[in-house]
């Protein structure tokens, strides 16, 4: 097989759909090659938490991907909705950062301090009023701080909007198609190879997460991205309790509409190793039954694992590879793929149509 774009994705997960609705919004003809399927890797296995997960403790050039990745969804969620027909679950829901011990007022204050740096709301609430906005939780934790503006999303539900209306706009995905190698001609990229043939590009993006530094594609060098585990449950109450996404010591509980609570999540160096092991669901289900007593008595539906893909600096790659003309990266979102792809979508198809990409890129090139 031999086909011809205009630009191909290498992957298909939350960044990869986003590069391809955001291109094929300029009329740009886009091929998507996914080694499994849509959206079901790292994007489909997170918590939907439009945040980062302690952002007192990322690096600073974080926050402006942060900010206008929010923005983003602000002018993509209605656009979605009618394009595809499908409600993605974008709500505002608060976040509850709980206390209970020394450790947890450490953490608590300095998380405070840095919102109210970064002019961000943070409330404090005392014991009465957390346990009014979240019955049943254990009384021991004594106080909480309240992000009012966390947003959530229902991911995999993100995942098939965003295919949808790619697809609606003229974008081919072809899943089950690994990547093998890039086809060169001369000092350009023009191209992937794959077990189906070549297929050619003007431009190829490389949006494979956690494989974006496969050793055959040759651009290691310039990208750095590593696996990273992490294992969820998905239980349930009816009702459900609570409305806020709960967290305590790293791990936290999300409610969804329809009465589901994921927990999550572990944090696992381990290569490529995607299984669910037996003590870390042991000991997220403890924790979560420390947070919420009840919860040990609610039904296990099932348990997953995804593969984040991390960088050295916890920063993703976003623009022009060096060595490699003609490949642009969009990948090592780590934990945050969800709340920058589509940001980061948006700043691929700038970049493709030369345009001012809406942010300095010097802190996510390539090479770095």
């Amino acid at each position: 097989m031999s086909e011809t774009s205009d630009v191909i994705v290498v992957g298909a997960g939350i960044v990869g759909c986003s590069v391809a609705y955001a291109l094929a919004r300029d009329g740009v003809q886009v091929t998507v090659i996914e080694r499994g399927e849509i959206g079901r890797e790292a994007s489909w296995a997170g918590g939907g938490i439009l945040t980062p997960i302690r952002p007192h403790t990322y690096p600073t050039d974080l926050l402006p991907l942060c900010r206008s990745g929010l923005d983003t969804f602000d002018r993509w969620i209605p656009a979605l909705a009618d394009e595809s027909g499908i409600d993605v679950e974008h709500d505002v829901v608060g976040l509850l950062l709980l206390v209970r011990d020394d450790e947890d007022e450490r953490e608590a204050d300095s998380l405070r301090a840095w919102k109210n740096e970064h002019s961000q709301p943070a409330e404090v609430l005392s014991r009465a009023e957390v346990r009014e906005r979240v019955p049943g939780i254990n009384p021991e934790f004594h106080k909480a701080l309240l992000f009012p503006d966390t947003r959530q999303i229902r991911n995999p539900r993100l995942l098939r909007s965003l295919s949808v209306a790619a697809e609606r706009g003229g974008v081919t995905f072809r899943t089950k198609c690994p990547v093998g190698g890039l086809v060169r001609n001369g000092e350009r990229i023009i191209g992937v190879q794959t077990p189906q043939g070549e297929m050619h590009a003007g431009t190829v993006i490389i949006a494979a997460g956690a494989w974006s530094s496969g050793s055959d594609l040759g651009i290691s060098p310039a990208i750095s991205v590593k696996p990273i585990r992490g294992q969820m449950i998905l239980t349930e109450q009816d009702p459900v309790a609570f409305r806020h996404v709960l967290l305590w010591k790293g791990q936290y509980l999300v409610p969804r509409r329809d009465g589901k609570i994921l927990i999550g999540s572990s944090i696992e160096d381990v290569g490529f190793d995607s299984r669910v092991t037996a003590g870390v669901v042991h000991s997220l289900l403890q924790r979560a039954s420390e947070i919420l007593p009840a919860l040990s008595d609610a039904p296990f539906l099932r348990a997953w694992a995804g593969l984040r893909p991390s960088t050295p600096d916890r920063l993703p790659y976003i623009g022009p590879i060096p060595g490699a003309d003609g490949v642009l990266a969009a990948t090592g979102h780590y934990r945050n793929g969800l709340l920058l792809g589509p940001f980061t979508g948006e700043i691929i198809a700038a970049i493709h149509a030369g345009r001012p990409p809406g942010v300095d890129l010097t802190p996510y090139r390539p090479g770095r």
